[in-house]
């Protein structure tokens, strides 16, 4: 017995080596090899366990290619899957802490070109951290990109089939047969007024759908454009524009904006600067409670300042935040200068009770203002019907006063300002569109 023992750990080494020969990655960790949008080949020597995406799409698709687990950071508006809500922030895609993506120790990154830029990109490859660049310009390099994204995360059977289920989805799309197509005006952005060239994919999705892109023949990916040249055109128009964050019109904030104020606490509230450290949230809504309680994952207090001595904010919704230890309310307040211009960043508040007129001064690294949005609709001002705030107002179903223009999103809800509600609005209004344009044609 003993002695055949040698010879059995011989015959193992024999066959293990024979495997080796054979199989050499089921015995190591398989190394991973992708060329990104760049053309640049983007090797790992295992599959990432740590990724950064820098971009909302870039978080999304990684979640669909079944590498979300993985995923340790991203930027605002990182909102689908539900998952993704939860993944710490640092920054926005063209506001990015070099510092804060360092510090999540990535093994990954997943850059937007067009987007985060190419400085960013060279920093971080600069530090040895591999860099994946994508740069979708048309529908099939989605499918790519899924598959590139399952692989470099370890889930390239997710990868595969989350591609060919999205293939499938695109043949599937298109216009009705012999309907015609919509002339279709997108607005990315209204100050200065953007929209989407003929090169950018967004265009490509218009297309598909059975519309015309009005702009497609500018080269540039998001042009700039005038209204005279925007109506010049002629588009059939469903208005989606949107609503701003609302100010507090001091000269201070303007200044330290992108320094320590800020609109947006599941955009910012994580990056390094904000870390246990005390902060304050101007506001009393909805909006403002969950802005606070988002920030105390981070704060070591959060201030409440509010003007009035009762939230405005539901029922369940101000309990909750009141409840909080690390919340502590400022009543009857406003602020009204913010610390310290001269060093560059928010150092702390000035507020001024408004039953006394004392001033005080609540120190803090960083302000979060959330009393509301204003609508960006002042395009369609003394044309289409709105309410005295701004929000245009639908007459039926999701038709305005002015008849074959449609409203759909933030500009006419001022309540849930929710995607899922613009979705259905959007839906809504597309078929309020697709009628009257139909009884055009009888």
């Amino acid at each position: 017995m003993f002695s055949r023992t040698p010879e059995r750990l011989r015959r193992l080494r024999r066959w293990l080596a024979a495997l080796a020969l054979l199989f050499p990655a089921a015995l190591q960790a398989a190394a991973v090899s992708v060329v990104d949008s760049r053309g640049e080949t983007v090797s790992l020597q295992v599959p990432a366990e740590r990724i950064v995406a820098l971009a909302p799409h870039l978080a999304e698709n990684l979640f669909a290619a079944g590498g979300g687990g993985r995923l340790v950071g991203t930027v605002a508006y990182s909102d689908h899957p539900e998952a993704a809500r939860e993944v710490p922030r640092i920054g926005g895609y063209n506001a990015l802490s070099l510092e804060a993506i360092v510090a999540l120790q990535p093994d990954l990154v997943l850059a937007w070109g067009s987007g985060n830029g190419a400085a960013i990109v060279r920093r971080l490859e600069s530090l040895g951290i591999p860099v994946y660049v994508d740069e979708v310009r048309d529908l099939a390099r989605i499918g790519e990109t899924l598959v590139q994204l399952g692989r470099l995360a370890g889930t390239p059977a997710r990868g595969a089939a989350a591609a060919a289920a999205l293939a499938e989805g695109f043949a599937a799309l298109g216009p009705p047969p012999g309907s015609r197509r919509l002339r279709v005006f997108y607005q990315l952005w209204h100050d200065p007024m953007q929209t989407v060239g003929g090169s950018h994919l967004i265009s490509a999705v218009i297309e598909r759908c059975g519309g015309e892109n009005l702009f497609a023949d500018v080269p540039s990916l998001a042009p700039r454009v005038s209204r005279e040249a925007v109506l010049a055109r002629d588009p059939e128009v469903i208005i989606a524009s949107g609503a701003g964050h609302r100010h507090l019109g001091l000269e201070s904030e303007a200044k330290l904006e992108k320094k320590g104020v800020t609109y947006c606490a599941t955009c910012d509230g994580a990056l390094p600067m904000f870390r246990d450290q005390p902060l304050v949230v101007v506001g009393g809504g909805d909006s403002a409670c969950e802005e606070a309680t988002y920030l105390t994952r981070f704060a070591s207090k959060v201030y409440l300042v509010h003007r009035r001595d009762e939230l405005r904010a539901s029922k369940i919704m101000a309990e909750r935040t009141l409840a909080n230890d690390k919340i502590e309310p400022v009543w009857h307040s406003e602020v009204i200068e913010v610390m310290d211009v001269e060093q560059e960043k928010v150092t702390g508040v000035k507020v001024r009770n408004n039953q006394t007129n004392e001033e005080s001064t609540i120190d803090c690294a960083g302000l979060f203002i959330a009393i509301g949005h204003i609508p960006n609709t002042q395009l369609f001002k003394g044309v289409i019907d709105m309410d005295d705030a701004g929000y245009i107002l639908p007459k039926r179903g999701q038709e305005t006063n002015v008849t074959g223009v449609y409203v759909a999103g933030d500009c006419s809800d001022h309540v849930y300002r929710q995607a899922i509600t613009a979705a259905g609005q959007g839906c809504a209004a597309a078929i309020d569109a697709e009628r009257h344009l139909a009884s055009l044609d009888q």
